[in-house]
């Protein structure tokens, strides 16, 4: 009777510990292919807007922007931009997902979702639009802020963000248009610093935030990229695909050997325990 205890004893510990290593790489690779589902059905839904559609929906960004341009540069137009933020969540919303990113050299490739009263819940899910910041359409003296977790358990976000460098590029995929920024500037700020966040007269920006040190989260990275010119071929665009593949086969790698690893062992124990009868 006391083998017997002492045998499930073990495998509940090699299974809780084992479960501790493959947990969060299970979860990254499930909640990986839900964004996945839903990056396509807004790719998909976006294809079948007309263009009338489609022109007026950027039409009611450009306003926004132009509004919040006004009131940061000229202190001028509050009262529209007060207007204007009222209609916030109604603006390039489908399901309310505002746009998608894609960082090729971290493979990251997430929804955006608008700023509102369940943010936490959203950031669970991929990052976050700042709602008093410009709407990601690109256009001079556009000030764009996403936002999203680093350390989160149950899927990478934004843990590898400071791994970029400058020279780097994103992608932002908002209706039926793919803006390229390069990134120019890195900072490190409190958290209350917005400086790095402001509209610059002429500047087409989007600045990536995350909590930083990883796990410590006393400051905020600021990853600042400047619209360029979309210059990757169809090649590179490949090349980008499959890199983001391997990243999921290798997650899905990691789950089986964890799996095997508790059946090994398992089995292992087992022989032991009989061994000593």
């Amino acid at each position: 009777m006391k083998t017997k205890i002492f045998f499930i004893s073990l495998c509940v510990l090699a299974a809780v510990g084992i479960g501790f290593i493959v947990y969060p790489n299970i979860a990254d690779y499930i909640n990986s292919k839900s964004n996945e589902t839903v990056i396509k059905n807004y790719s998909e839904s976006t294809q079948t807007m007309s263009d009338y559609e489609i022109y007026n929906e950027l039409a009611k960004a450009q306003n926004f922007n132009e509004l919040l341009a006004k009131s940061a540069l000229n202190d001028e137009e509050k009262d529209e931009y007060n207007a204007a933020m009222s209609e916030y969540e109604n603006i390039l919303n489908y399901d309310d997902i505002m746009c998608t990113i894609e960082i090729p050299k971290i493979n990251v490739d997430l929804p955006v979702y608008h700023d509102s009263t369940n943010r936490e819940e959203k950031l669970k899910k991929g990052c976050v639009h700042l709602a008093n910041t410009s709407l990601p359409i690109g256009g001079a003296s556009t000030h764009a802020v996403i936002s999203a977790h680093s350390g989160y358990p149950e899927q990478v976000f934004f843990d590898e963000l400071d791994k970029l460098q400058i020279g780097d590029t994103f992608k932002i995929n908002v209706l039926n248009k793919t803006l390229t920024y390069k990134v120019c500037e890195i900072n490190i700020v409190d958290p209350d610093d917005s400086s790095k966040l402001e509209i610059e007269n002429g500047k087409d920006y989007v600045t990536l935030v995350t909590c930083y040190p990883y796990s410590i989260n006393t400051h905020r990275l600021c990853v600042r990229g400047e619209r360029v010119e979309d210059t990757i071929t169809d090649t590179a665009t490949a090349d980008e695909v499959i890199s983001n593949d391997n990243h999921n086969d290798l997650t899905l790698v990691f789950i089986i050997l964890g799996i095997s690893l508790l059946v090994v062992l398992i089995i292992c124990v087992k022989r032991t325990v009989c061994k000593r009868r």
